[in-house]
């Protein structure tokens, strides 16, 4: 008897979603948890199997990998339990997000400590199986980050640049740190990037109210990526252009977008599609605590959070993160501004993986990646979802 996990398996009838365009009338291969191949239909001397899934005309797409998220379901990864990151993961992977960074914002050190140990442990133990979506690390939002542009960052926790306390975060985390916001304009923030850029952890520009030029030191330094543009930073001004302007134009830069129709106006999202280009914007979810319930009153590192009709906001008005679902932020980029079924894809699998430089290995449905994927129908719902081939959903 062949084990499930090994099986080889075939999916026929989909409209494969490739980083490059849709495929039409070729088939997956999946073997021992991994793509094998793609093969035009019908091709039996390289597609033989032990298992065939029938998509029925669906759209066949890699699965979504959220890198910044705080919770859902009513967990937090600031709560610091095994039991929160199960339910939270558990909720990604039933919405399609196969993959997710475990977001640990700014708050007293020993909360931070004992978060990051517990996404440590959590990662290294049974509990990140198959049938959960897969934390690949976590992203460090502060401590380092600016006061006037904190947003939902607690202030009393803010702190300058700290070289000692970052290493000893990276040792706790046994190098799971795979992204780190800063604000640039911090005295100390350049030596920083300067070590994350040696240890392959990836620089983001966030929460911060830096100048064009200094932003522009901290990219030459190494910084590659922009915590939710837009939100959280100096906006462009013509004599100006700040944060937003240094991030929007640097090629070099990926950006992060929360396409939920709170935290962006409908010109601001259009304005970076055409500035910056679908291949460096990265759709997030910044979800928090109430993603995927009701409104009522929830808490963000230790604050109170209100929610109603889908914002959520701090008692004095600041965003608190938001409710959505990565996979309508997808929808919503295809529906109502006409991007391209594939880009919208990408901007939520393989950009992530790219800015991550993890796109070797996930992140699109190519020969060697993992096999985990989500089957759509035409309106862009989720119908299955498979884990390493193995249909979960």
């Amino acid at each position: 008897m062949i084990n499930g996990d090994f099986m080889k398996t075939r999916i026929d009838n989909a409209l494969i979603i490739t980083p490059s365009g849709l495929l039409r009338d070729f088939s997956m291969i999946v073997e021992e948890g991994f793509i094998k191949d793609i093969v035009r239909a019908g091709d039996e001397e390289k597609s033989e199997v032990q298992k065939r899934v029938d998509a029925a005309g669906q759209y066949l797409a890699p699965g979504l990998f959220d890198i910044h998220t705080h919770g859902n379901k009513g967990h937090d990864v600031m709560d610091a339990t095994q039991n929160a990151l199960e339910v939270i993961a558990k909720a990604h992977v039933q919405n399609g997000v196969t993959s997710f960074l475990a977001n640990v914002m700014t708050d007293a050190n020993e909360t931070m400590e004992k978060a990051i140990k517990n996404v440590e442990t959590y990662c290294a133990s049974r509990l990140n199986h198959n049938n959960l979506s897969t934390i690949e690390g976590i992203y460090l939002e502060g401590p380092f980050v600016s006061k006037e542009k904190r947003g939902a960052q607690p202030l009393e926790y803010i702190k300058n640049p700290d070289m000692t306390l970052l290493k000893h975060y990276i040792r706790l985390s046994k190098n799971s740190i795979k992204v780190v916001a800063l604000a640039p304009e911090l005295i100390g923030a350049e030596s920083l990037v300067n070590y994350l850029e040696q240890s392959g952890i990836t620089t983001a520009i966030g929460h911060s109210n830096a100048d064009y030029a200094t932003t522009k030191n901290v990219i030459d330094a190494g910084a590659s990526m922009a915590t939710h543009i837009y939100n959280g930073m100096r906006g462009f001004t013509h004599r100006e252009p700040g944060v937003l302007g240094a991030t929007l134009l640097d090629d070099r830069v990926y950006a992060e977008l929360i396409v939920d129709k709170i935290h962006l106006h409908f010109k601001a999202v259009e304005l970076a599609l055409r500035v910056k280009g679908i291949d460096k914007l990265i759709l997030v979810t910044d979800s928090m605590r109430a993603a995927g319930l009701e409104g009522g009153v929830y808490e963000l590192a230790s604050q109170k959070v209100i929610v109603k009709n889908h914002e959520a906001r701090l008692e004095d008005g600041h965003l608190a993160g938001s409710t959505l679902k990565l996979i309508d932020a997808v929808r919503r980029m295809i529906t109502d501004y006409g991007v391209a079924i594939h880009d919208a894809f990408n901007m939520a699998s393989i950009n992530p993986a790219k800015a991550l430089k993890l796109n070797e290995k996930m992140g699109s449905l190519e020969e060697g990646k993992k096999a985990d994927f989500i089957l759509l129908n035409k309106d862009f719902c989720i119908t299955s979802v498979f884990k390493r081939g193995q249909k979960i959903k």
